[in-house]
């Protein structure tokens, strides 16, 4: 059997599952790669000038992802859970059309009809 052409099928993996929006539900995998005089293997075209992160598990082991970039001032929200935590309780709130009471509501407004537009 010529390993380097045939791959397997991983049944039951979505590409959701796998983080691959736009591939197919099944895809082949090589079973043997060998590096190149530098280390290197290729992958897939389709990953090609995506980052990806490669993370040794043990002698003789790497997991590859693909990831996103996150930019450094957005980072602290990864690094706080209460500010994630409280992000999502309030999407979940919207979700279930749960709104606060409109803290103007039932307030005099008719001072805005003297408001020259003009000089705001």
């Amino acid at each position: 059997m010529d390993m380097e052409n045939k791959g397997s099928r991983m049944p039951g993996k979505t590409t959701k599952a796998l983080g691959l929006a736009k591939r197919s539900a099944t895809f082949p995998f090589t079973s043997l790669k060998m590096a190149d005089a530098k280390g290197r293997i290729s992958l897939e075209s389709s990953v090609a000038k995506q980052p990806v992160q490669v993370e040794e598990r043990g002698e003789g082991e790497w997991t590859i992802r693909l990831v996103g970039a996150v930019p450094i001032k957005e980072t602290w929200f990864i690094k706080n859970p209460e500010a994630s935590r409280r992000v999502h309780k309030g999407l979940r709130q919207a979700q279930n059309r749960e709104f606060a009471i409109d803290p103007r509501k039932g307030q005099d407004s008719s001072w805005l009809n003297d408001v020259d537009e003009e000089n705001v």
